[in-house]
This record gives structure tokens, sequence and C-alpha cells, in this order.
């Protein structure tokens, strides 16, 4: 079962008291959490309790500020039908005066609840007109609120597709980012190259993590992964090449440097038959992607290596993008990195992104 449940909040003055320079919007001092999401839905064994349950707390936002962590509960008075999002309210970071203050009413808030039965930790996305007013629109478009339904559940092809409209509005990591599953193990273990980055230059902790979420994460790019190999296969069935024309090595080598042999591809001359490594993801094609040294020192010393892009897997219509000057990519690492490298120690893999390596078949670059 998944345990990460995500929902969007249109929020009221109510809500927006939640944080100090809104308190005087509201008594409530809390985000109202509608029971027909977060109980009927999400945890229906909350159905009867009222005690304070605590979390960790991590906000992102407004305009893609990083995190900011804190630890707050949810409670439910006697009585009451809906829980809230509460505790103390929430003052500005010491070094990021101001950063809560644009929140207004018809805002949103993105929340990602975490935990099989309880939320064990919560994300919270802020997301203002003033300072996303791309990303807001968008969210105004997808999501319909009526009356009194302010909170509507979340799916990952919803988020897929506000992060792709709207990825251009953001110079470095898109808000929504932190509530979608990584695409390959090694940034569900590690974080991207852009998180990485963000996290050192903070506090060195990053996002809460719990057990639990980086279980799910690993699996969920386990199957984004086996996702993109059954794709490739059955396109190069729909592109005229039979059974004997190509084989499926990673069925029994795991950690091959390739995952297809193909003896004659119908997509370019190779006479020499040729080897496709197959990189998936669930959004788009520009997503970075991760080659294993393994991978590396193949494709340096065979000029018939490609990459099968496989993206937005999440849409339920990928596509399949056929890349080459990956020998010349993967040499020039080998001739000018690698020999750099301090004695004694060695690189596992790297971050590349698809933009710019020449398409010699499938979908055109978008």
């Amino acid at each position: 079962m998944n345990s990460t449940r995500v929902a969007v909040k249109l929020l009221t003055k109510s809500d927006i008291s939640f944080f100090a320079q809104h308190v005087r919007e509201s008594k409530q001092k809390g985000i109202n959490l509608n029971s027909e999401v977060f109980v009927e839905q999400f945890y229906p064994a909350l159905q009867n309790r009222f005690d304070a349950l605590h979390f960790p707390l991590t906000i992102v936002g407004p305009g893609a500020k990083q995190k900011h962590s804190l630890s707050r509960k949810v409670v439910r008075t006697e009585n009451a039908k809906n829980w809230r999002l509460n505790g103390e309210v929430i003052n500005d970071p010491l070094d990021e005066t101001g950063r809560y203050s644009e929140i207004a009413e018809d805002d949103y808030a993105m929340l990602a609840f975490e935990g099989a039965d309880r939320p064990d930790a919560v994300t919270l996305v802020i997301v203002t007109a003033a300072e996303d007013p791309e990303l807001h629109a968008a969210i105004g478009e997808q999501f319909e609120f009526a009356g009194r339904h302010t909170m509507v559940p979340v799916v990952d092809r919803d988020l897929w597709d506000l992060i792709e409209a709207t990825q251009d509005a953001y110079a470095d990591l898109h808000p929504l980012d932190s509530l979608v599953a990584p695409d390959s193990l090694e940034e569900a273990v590690f974080g991207s190259a852009a998180t990485q980055s963000h996290t050192a230059q903070g506090d060195g902790l990053g996002a809460a993590v719990s057990q639990d979420a980086l279980q799910r994460q690993l699996r969920a790019s386990e199957e984004t992964g086996r996702r993109g190999e059954e794709v490739f296969g059955l396109w190069l069935d729909d592109n005229g090449h039979d059974e004997e024309s190509y084989s499926c090595v990673c069925r029994d080598h795991a950690r091959a440097a390739f995952d297809y042999q193909v003896i004659s591809p119908t997509w370019e001359d190779a006479p020499n038959g040729l080897y496709i490594d197959v990189k998936a993801t669930r959004s788009a094609f520009a997503t970075p992607f991760h080659l294993s040294m393994a991978e590396i020192r193949w494709a340096a010393s065979h000029a018939n290596y490609r990459i099968a892009r496989v993206y937005a897997l999440a849409t339920g219509t990928p596509f399949v993008t056929i890349l080459c000057g990956i020998h010349e990519f993967a040499s020039s690492i080998m001739s000018n990195v690698v020999p750099q490298l301090p004695h004694g120690t060695a690189i596992d893999g790297f971050e590349v992104s698809a933009v710019g390596f020449p398409v010699v078949g499938g979908q055109p670059q978008p």
C-alpha cells in the first residue's frame, strides 16, 4: 500500500492564520483538513480519534524557496468534524524575513502526508499568486473547488502534469519536485544533483524522509526502470523488429552495462548491431538520468552504444527517443575527468541530461 497521500488545499482566511503575519485573519491558527479527504480517503482509522498526532513538518515555497523544517501536529477537538494542521503559528525563518508575508486567501497548499495509518511526516508546499503565478494558475485550471470542498486528492499524474506545464517558471528546483517519487535508485538514495546542492548549502540534513518513504521511493524507481524496458521492447516490436533481431539482456543480467542488444536496427545502418541502454523517467525528456561508471566505460569503448530515452511514463502515453553521441561523451569523461581523480578515488556514476545529444530514431527531441 502506498503510504504517501497528497492533496491540494485552497487556502481560506482561517487557514492562512497558521502563519504569524496573518494570525489576525482568524482565531483558528491552523490549516483545516477537510474530513472527506483527510479522514474518509486518507486515514479512516482516525475517524473516532481526538488525540493530537505529532510529526516533522517540512515547508517548501512560496516561490520555490527550499525547505523550512519544523515540528507540528494535527488535532481534532471534541465534536469537530475536521482535523487541523496545528501547533505554534509559523514564523519566518531567521534568515528569510517576509518569506510568508505574501500568502493570501485563495492561494494553495500542496500537502503530502506520509504514514500508513496516521501521518508520520508532512510536506507542505505553499503556492502563491504573488510568487508562483504560472503554477498558481495551472492548479486553478486543473482542480475544481466547490463551496466548502476546499481540499482535493492529488495523484502522481496530476503532479507531473503541473510540473511539466510550469517547469520553465523555475530556474532551479520545481517546488513540486519534493512531492514526486524519484525516477532512479540513485536519486531515491542520494537525491538529484540539484537537491544535493541545496542540502549542502543549507543545514546538511535535506528534507525529512522516513524509512517507509525511502523504501516506497526505491520500489517506485525500480518500477519506473522496469516499465521503461518494457516500453522500449514494445516499441521495437511496433517498429519492424522480430524476436530474432534483438535480445533483452537486462532480464538475466541486471548489472549489465546495457539493457538490449539490437542486431538489426531499423532506424539506422549498424553493421555491428547496437548496444542500447534504456533510461526511463515518468516526467519530461529533459529530466536528468544516471549513467553508471560501468556504462560510461562500456560506451567509451563501443561507438555503437545508444540510449533509448523513454519519458512521460506518468502520462500513460510514453515516448521513445534514440540518442547517439554517448560514445564521444563517455570517451571525454574517461580522458578528461577520470585521470584527474586523486589516488584511491573512484566515481560510481554521473547525472546526465538528454538535451543536446543527437537523435537517430524514435520521437524527435521535444
